[in-house]
């Protein structure tokens, strides 16, 4: 049995044995979390994955644009390389 010792100007001291310390924490985990502050939870995870969701959207959309700007940029050199090579006799 644990007994709890404080003193007004100390922490709290707790003296037991440390036996079924494992059993008392996986017990102690399995806390229930009541309805509203799990749905507000689940409202904290929602709007950072729709943050993360738009960041990730922003960033493709640049990538991709860029990516199309050089992909036409390639295809005008290459375009002008071989007409001109075309028309040299």
């Amino acid at each position: 049995m644990q007994q709890l010792h404080q003193n007004s100007l100390s922490p709290l001291i707790i003296i037991g044995d440390a036996d079924n310390l494992d059993d008392d924490l996986k017990s102690n985990h399995t806390s229930e979390i009541s309805p509203s502050c799990q749905e507000l939870h689940n409202q904290k995870i929602e709007k950072t994955e729709k943050k993360e969701n738009n960041s990730m959207m922003k960033k493709f959309t640049q990538h991709s644009s860029e990516f199309t700007d050089l992909l036409y940029l390639w295809n005008d050199y290459l375009r002008n390389k071989f007409e001109k090579k075309k028309r040299l006799p």
